[in-house]
């Protein structure tokens, strides 16, 4: 497994009492540093929404106008978010995981008069959806594969984000087959959703304002990223299990509506079930999910995008959420072990992953085994 950025000697370190802690740095417009005191927190990354990184910070109200005029977020405020642990030999061992937006910011008083500055973040997708409208890339019936969606999303990103870091993108994985229909209409963050859909890909910032990825929907690996057991030298606190119908589908249909430059209506439209197991709509009742979207797309694109959905959410339904010490290398899409309480053990996949003080809290998943997908 690996802790990294941390030392490697950390996840043993969290199985016993041991010293952690946050610190942040708001970057200003103007460019200078103001460093923060947090006195609260929460920060979450989910692989299921965008932003996929969101969190809150509470800090002192300055106590100068000036400063509390500078952290106004209509001036692209960032706020750099650093994490340490203190190693068995006394080093402290401090690494900088996020660099993220702030989209709000609020000051709340209370009955004795205590006040407390509150900064809401993300991760730099909101900036991106800000940022784009009408794009010179924009194309009725543009055809890009999966080989040539990372230079695509590069070029919306450079267009957003011109004379930033942000015009970067690395692709990891490998290029699977196929081509998708992707015009930037209505907004280019919803034709690169609807390819990442069709292709089973995933796009998305991972929170240091660096890079996006765009990567290949991940399965489980044989090397854990963190190992979590209940019990004396356990790292859980609490656990729940649950199987769900309501965050669940046994039959998904995507259709396309759009205008075309003639201004004549097209349509097209895909689904995928079900076929196999104990979960069939013949079985289990049809449980459909539908969605529509105005955008110009093809038969095999809907079909494609059904699957994709209808995949997720059964792997959603079967759902493991718990509370931890904090492992703060940790991510979704990563492989952790779980040996649960009565002695066996357990690969999942994190789908979401969430910090407050001192605790860490975890939504993992698994591929639901049981279930053959028509189309």
């Amino acid at each position: 497994m690996t802790t990294a950025p941390f030392h490697p000697s950390v996840e043993q370190l969290i199985s016993q009492p041991h010293e952690q802690g946050i610190r942040a740095v708001a970057v200003l417009g103007t460019g200078a540093e103001l460093p923060l005191d947090i006195v609260d927190y929460e920060i979450s990354f989910d692989e299921r929404r965008t932003p996929y990184v969101q969190g809150t910070i509470d800090v002192p109200v300055p106590s100068d106008q000036a400063t509390l005029d500078a952290l106004d977020p209509r001036t692209l405020i960032r706020v750099k978010v650093f994490v340490w642990y203190r190693l068995p030999s006394g080093v402290v061992d401090e690494h900088q995981l996020l660099y993220l937006q702030a989209r709000r910011r609020r000051l709340t008083r209370s009955d004795d008069n205590r006040a407390v500055l509150t900064l809401d973040l993300t991760s730099s997708e909101a900036a991106f959806i800000d940022a784009l409208t009408p794009s010179p890339l924009s194309s009725e019936d543009a055809t890009w594969t999966a080989s040539t969606l990372k230079n695509a999303v590069g070029s919306l990103l450079s267009d957003a984000f011109t004379g930033t870091p942000m015009a970067g993108v690395i692709a990891n994985g490998p290029t699977i087959g196929g081509s998708v229909e992707l015009p930037l209409v209505p907004h280019p963050w919803d034709a690169v959703s609807d390819a990442a859909d069709a292709l089973d890909f995933d796009v998305y910032d991972p929170g240091m304002f660096v890079e996006w990825l765009v990567e290949p929907r991940v399965l489980v690996t044989g090397q854990p990223s963190l190992t979590l057991s209940v019990g004396a030298n356990g790292t859980i606190m609490t656990s729940e299990t649950g199987v769900s119908r309501d965050d669940w589908a046994n039959w998904v249909a995507v259709t396309y509506e759009w205008t075309t430059s003639a201004g004549a209506r097209g349509t097209a439209g895909g689904f995928a079930n079900v076929t196999g197991g104990p979960y069939t709509p013949a079985s289990a009742g049809y449980k459909i999910l539908t969605d529509h979207r105005l955008m110009y797309g093809t038969n095999a694109q809907a079909t494609r995008a059904s699957r994709t959905i209808l995949q997720r959410m059964l792997a959603r339904s079967r759902s493991y959420s718990l509370s931890a010490v904090p492992a703060w290398w940790l991510r979704p899409r990563q492989t952790v072990a779980l040996t649960l309480p009565l002695g066996s053990q357990e690969r999942h996949l994190v789908s979401s992953v969430s910090f407050s003080p001192g605790t860490m809290r975890l939504t993992t998943r698994l591929p639901d085994t049981a279930s053959v997908i028509g189309e």
